[in-house]
């Protein structure tokens, strides 16, 4: 028995989800339109196509066999950027292995791995940031070491008061020397500017 053609290049139509996952409409290139179309991807991983894409169908069986989603075409990739230092944004060009989606991008290259995305989470445990091998320190919370901090200055700066208020005190006494009282700083203004120091970009929870 002889079989047709089992591949065939599309372009998706439409996307839905129905039956438990995502489904795609999709019209091939000879013109024939295909309802209902799953992606097939490595085992419970899966890769999403968007409306107006050019995707891959494969027939397994032949011509009368209903096709489903194998891969896509690649979307505009950059042939070379320069590389980046640890302090330099990156940018992936071609050569490197990238997971794309929306406007988000991960890619591994020979500066790393970057991670280009409006929000980044770590769900499920810690992140461990290791240093040939070694990990010793943990990430303070923030707000809560600064409130803890500045609320033991602010007592600090109480107990300074009063002595100084004594000072001054005994200093109006005949024979004792006149003392000149500088006050501390405010541990309010204190806490404030450490507080500007908090960046929103990076929450540990």
């Amino acid at each position: 028995m002889k079989l047709g053609n089992n591949h065939l290049t599309a372009t998706v139509t439409r996307v839905y989800y129905s039956e438990g996952g995502p489904l795609y409409d999709v019209r091939s290139n000879d013109g024939a339109t295909f309802r209902g179309v799953r992606v097939r991807g490595m085992g419970a991983s899966f890769f999403p196509v968007t409306v107006g894409e050019e995707v891959h169908l494969l027939r397994p069986r032949g011509a009368y066999d209903p096709p489903y989603i194998v891969g896509a075409d690649l979307a505009s990739i950059v042939e070379s950027t320069p590389s980046a230092s640890t302090s330099e944004d990156y940018s992936p060009d071609s050569e490197d292995l990238q997971i794309r989606h929306a406007d988000n991008t991960l890619s591994l290259s020979e500066s790393g791995v970057t991670v280009s995305t409006d929000v980044f989470r770590v769900q499920g445990g810690p992140l461990r940031v290791s240093l040939n091998g070694d990990a010793p320190h943990s990430v303070l919370r923030g707000q809560q070491f600064v409130d803890a901090l500045y609320a033991y200055i602010a007592e600090l700066e109480t107990a300074i008061g009063a002595l100084q208020t004594q000072v001054a005190t005994l200093s109006g006494v005949a024979g004792v020397p006149n003392v000149a009282s500088v006050p501390p700083s405010s541990s309010a203004t204190a806490k404030a500017n450490a507080e500007q120091a908090i960046t929103n970009a990076i929450k540990v929870t």
